[in-house]
């Protein structure tokens, strides 16, 4: 990925790896908060159909019990075509929901709830899938101990909302593989670098019997700077796209592509926080 944080990074000081040790767990402060923006573009034999973008603040807050209650501020979302300018696009109940959950050192998630009366319909329509794994982005998942130099890690989140009441729910997985961390340096202050990539894949209950319909895969690759000094993660970017089989892009069918970036509020990195 073609960060600009990440290669200022490289350039300024190179790999360091040995220079310090690898982290072991982050640190969770009692508030804290991300610039979060993605970006989404819909291709037709690689022109630009449409797009659509949001930015918001997801905030972190803790309980009296401990848990966190999560979610966005400030959304804004705009979408527009080839030749067009941006134009708004109203916010949904999915956007702006808030959660519970408790967040574990290696970046583990547990008891994840949502913050809203279940009893009602636009808040248990929205799938439960949605949280964890926006948040898997933002936090990447640390192992209890580090693998050998070169080696890897993986991370796996299941989910399932195949009784979402919004009807056609899905089921499915997200596996993230991360690499041993490189150190680097940013205007004076230490990072480690972590690089990832994940698929995430589906499966929507099929209607009048008992199988289920694959939905195509999504496949996701990025790096993140974790800081050395917080031990919190600092910025996380990714790009993706959802898989198009060729004989289907030979026939005219959309190919979905997108980007995004989340940076800690408060940081060295916050001026990073615009659109991707």
């Amino acid at each position: 990925m073609a960060g600009a944080a990440l290669a200022l990074g490289a350039a300024a000081c190179g790999n360091h790896s040995a220079q310090a040790p690898a982290p072991t767990r982050y640190v969770w402060p009692d508030s804290f908060a991300y610039r979060v923006s993605e970006r989404w573009e819909s291709r037709r034999a690689d022109s630009l159909v449409n797009w659509r973008a949001m930015a918001a603040t997801l905030r972190f807050v803790v309980r009296y019990d401990g848990s966190y209650l999560v979610g966005n501020d400030s959304v804004v979302k705009t979408g527009g075509g080839p030749g067009s300018g941006a134009a708004g696009i109203p916010v949904s109940v999915e956007d702006t929901l808030h959660w519970f959950v408790r967040l574990g050192r290696e970046g583990r998630f547990f008891d994840i709830e949502r913050g809203c009366d279940p009893s009602v319909a636009a808040c248990s329509a929205v799938p439960l899938s949605v949280f964890p794994l926006m948040l898997r982005r933002v936090i990447p998942h640390l192992p209890v101990w580090w693998p050998p130099r070169g080696d890897a890690w993986a991370d796996t989140v299941a989910f399932d909302d195949s009784g979402a009441t919004g009807g056609g729910g899905t089921r499915g997985w997200r596996l993230t593989v991360y690499r041993v961390p490189r150190d680097t340096v940013i205007s004076g202050r230490g990072y480690w670098v972590l690089t990832f990539y994940s698929l995430t894949r589906r499966w929507r209950r099929g209607e009048g019997d008992s199988g289920s319909v694959a939905v195509p895969l999504v496949a996701e690759q990025g790096e993140a700077l974790v800081d050395q000094s917080r031990f919190l993660p600092a910025l996380v970017e990714w790009s993706g796209s959802v898989a198009v089989p060729p004989a289907a892009r030979a026939a005219g069918a959309l190919e979905t592509r997108y980007r995004g970036r989340a940076v800690l509020v408060g940081s060295g990195l916050d001026s990073l926080g615009g659109p991707p």
